[in-house]
């Protein structure tokens, strides 16, 4: 008799979410929906500009999507969700990831929400921890004006009250996780300590581990870009999203994110190595300024090889990005290819 043995692993479910190519109203509103979302870390922004969109489908693909679920309206992006009616909403009450409570006019969220992370971590952690004990979570705020606002909207995350929740989940990171308020004000550094902390976006990837899949030589990295242009921001949430542990350098204020990167670098330099013959290296994603990134390299000495990643095509092109089999000089440009249709790597909560 043959036995046959299978695991089954459950997650949240996986939205891409559809945007408006370009549009910065359209990826804040996909960051603030993420933000409350378990899961929301891994939910790919899917910019679509037209009904049989190459470069949305292969994100669709790619990424292993469950849903797809419209932030920006255009005849384009109603005509893209017609092709798979497959990756409509189950639910019989509507399509829509936020239902209008008919009681009190407010919305609740359709699917597995961040209050049910933390409420685990407030029973397992918190409950009977000391009055004023450092739980390492951290919610960031900025000034309205900032130039960097939109980078720290999807680096950190923000409890949008346009969501018009019925639940509070600002009070409830706040007091649940016992975090503490940072305030970034306009034109100051970034903290560096920012890096190994738990923001209200790394939240949403807690307790997320990847199945594996094919060996990858990059633990993480960088993306080198300007946080004023959508495309920049977009491909860089979609490698994150693929299970990178990536941050977002903005070339344009080196000065305000110098710090907070080395910190990030010097943790993945500190990661042991994943298999005794095979080097890991960290990888450095760029769409434009190649010389701009090399001088910045120059900065930011590391242990690791370097990987340089140059993105072709549509910023959301992430196709162009193949496994990872070689390293490359920062002197040279690389046409190495990453995989970025693998599985979650990890998103564990640091509390």
């Amino acid at each position: 008799m043959v036995t046959v043995n299978f695991t089954v692993r459950h997650r949240p479910v996986r939205i891409g979410v559809l945007v408006r190519p370009g549009d910065f109203a359209d990826l804040q509103k996909a960051a603030a929906l993420c933000c409350v979302l378990w899961g929301g870390l891994y939910n790919p922004v899917i910019p679509v500009a037209d009904e049989t969109d190459a470069t949305a489908d292969g994100l669709v693909r790619g990424l292993q999507v469950d849903l797809l679920f419209p932030v920006g309206q255009s005849s384009e992006i109603n005509k893209f969700v017609a092709r798979y009616p497959w990756l409509r909403s189950p639910r019989l009450s509507g399509n829509d990831v936020l239902i209008a409570d008919w009681h009190t006019k407010r919305n609740t969220v359709a699917y597995l929400d961040v209050l049910n992370a933390i409420d685990k971590y407030w029973e397992q952690e918190f409950k009977h921890a000391a009055v004023g004990s450092d739980s390492a979570c951290r919610l960031v705020t900025w000034d309205e004006n900032d130039t960097l606002r939109h980078l720290f909207a999807i680096g950190f995350g923000a409890y949008d009250g346009a969501l018009n929740l019925k639940d509070d989940f600002r009070d409830a990171f706040l007091k649940g996780l016992r975090a503490s308020e940072v305030h970034i004000a306009d034109g100051k550094e970034i903290p560096a300590d920012l890096v190994r902390k738990t923001t209200p976006m790394r939240l949403t990837g807690a307790d997320l581990r990847g199945p594996g899949g094919r060996f990858r030589t990059w633990a993480g990295g960088l993306y080198f870009g300007n946080a004023a242009d959508v495309a920049d921001l977009t491909a860089f949430w979609n490698i994150r999203a693929s299970g990178g542990a990536v941050e977002f350098f903005c070339l344009n204020s080196t000065a305000r994110l110098e710090a907070f990167a080395k910190a990030h670098l010097a943790y993945l330099d500190s990661l042991p190595q994943r298999h005794p013959n095979i080097e890991d290296h960290i990888a450095f994603f760029f769409r434009n300024d190649h010389d701009a990134v090399l001088a910045a390299l120059k900065t930011m000495p590391i242990k690791k090889r370097p990987l340089l990643y140059p993105l072709q095509g549509p910023a959301a092109n992430l196709g162009s990005i193949g496994h990872a089999s070689r390293s490359t000089s920062p002197s040279a440009k690389s046409e190495s290819k990453l995989n970025v249709a693998g599985a979650i790597r990890n998103g564990g909560c640091n509390v």
